[in-house]
């Protein structure tokens, strides 16, 4: 497939997830009901020399055989081949299992035990029975309970790592999805308006004397000094009116003819100066109108362009996530059969427990 959801930007935000939920969760959580078997088959003998690398003086008594069916490269599932994915579960998960006895928790507890699932080695495969491209997990352990415990933990790691990337690769899907949507409703918002700016304006530039937006900027401040001037003059006069009604109330009737004249000619000229000021501001609104109908026709072309190359790239990525979905539903980790709990020889006695 075109991509791994389990790359290295999933990988670092897996971990903040699997965290929390190693140490809050239910231990059977999530997981389908396993069955072991008892195998009195002793698996070995392993060199003591060799295993003291992993588990010091410890020796594992006993260990679980987990068949897990997964994908080719076993994605999911915390072996070399997913590094990463290793150190997690030995370091930051199990560690914080419940469940674990006393011994088991001081095995897992070694610093270098975190090296037996970092290193391809004998120690961590079994290849006794079915596909040798899928063999089976070895989880060491201190007792059969142990094992027991110690393969329910890394069922539940391997869903929870599945679970985890698969919503990761949902969330994705579902994130371009919308974005095609997003950029598709824009891209015919802005044709549309693209379409309806260059109608208006040439239906404004008949009406108008700018030929240019450098024009109509200009128009724009001398317009609105106009108005400004209107607007004062206009305040002027609403003075003049008040004062004269005011002595027109006070003075004798056979006294106020010159302000009756007055009067009129202040009210002659308030109707002139209200005139320049819807005059200017109509006149300034063209000009802005102008000016914006000519900078979205130049801004518009630019923007679609720039929707258009994105919409290519989200639709791949829209097809990577759902080719990602589908190869991760198709994938999912199982456990193979029964889960055997063998014990194991050692080559030379441990010379403490």
């Amino acid at each position: 497939m075109s991509r791994f959801v389990g790359n290295a930007c999933v990988l670092a935000t897996l971990v903040t997830l699997v965290c929390p939920l190693a140490w809050a969760a239910d231990p059977n959580e999530g997981v389908a009901p396993l069955s072991f078997e008892m195998n009195p088959t002793t698996l070995g003998p392993f060199a003591s020399a060799a295993a003291s690398r992993y588990f010091d003086f410890m020796r594992p008594k006993y260990v679980a055989v987990v068949p897990i069916k997964a994908s080719p490269r076993r994605d999911f599932l915390p072996l070399p081949t997913q590094s990463t994915l290793a150190r997690w579960f030995i370091r930051d998960f199990v560690r914080s299992y419940q469940g674990f006895s006393g011994p088991q928790q001081k095995l897992l507890n070694l610093k270098n035990v975190e090296d037996l699932f970092m290193g391809n080695n004998e120690f961590l495969f079994y290849y006794g029975q079915g596909d040798p491209n899928q063999p089976a997990v070895l989880l060491y352990a201190m007792s059969p309970e142990d094992a027991k415990t110690m393969a329910r933990a890394y069922v539940q790691f391997c869903l929870l790592a599945y679970r985890t990337n698969l919503g990761f690769a949902e969330k994705d899907e579902e994130k371009a999805t919308k974005e095609i949507e997003v950029l598709r409703k824009e891209l015919s918002e802005l044709e549309e308006l693209l379409r309806k700016s260059q109608e208006s304006l040439e239906q404004l530039r008949k009406t108008v004397p700018y030929r240019t937006e450098q024009e109509a900027t200009q128009a724009v401040g001398e317009l609105d000094r106009m108005r400004n001037a209107a607007l004062v003059e206009l305040a002027g006069i609403e003075a003049k009116l008040a004062a004269i009604q005011k002595y027109q109330k006070e003075l004798p009737s056979e006294q106020t003819s010159r302000l009756n004249a007055m009067f009129v000619e202040e009210s002659i000229g308030m109707f002139a100066a209200d005139a320049k000021r819807r005059t200017a501001t109509r006149l300034r609104d063209e000009a802005s109108r102008f000016v914006d109908l000519n900078q979205t026709i130049q801004k518009a072309p630019a923007e679609k362009e720039t929707h258009s190359k994105r919409l290519p790239q989200v639709e791949r990525e829209l097809k990577q996530a759902r080719d990602s979905v589908e190869y991760m539903k198709q994938n999912k980790p199982q456990v193979g059969g029964a889960i055997a709990i063998h014990p194991i020889q050692w080559t030379v006695p441990a010379s403490r427990n």
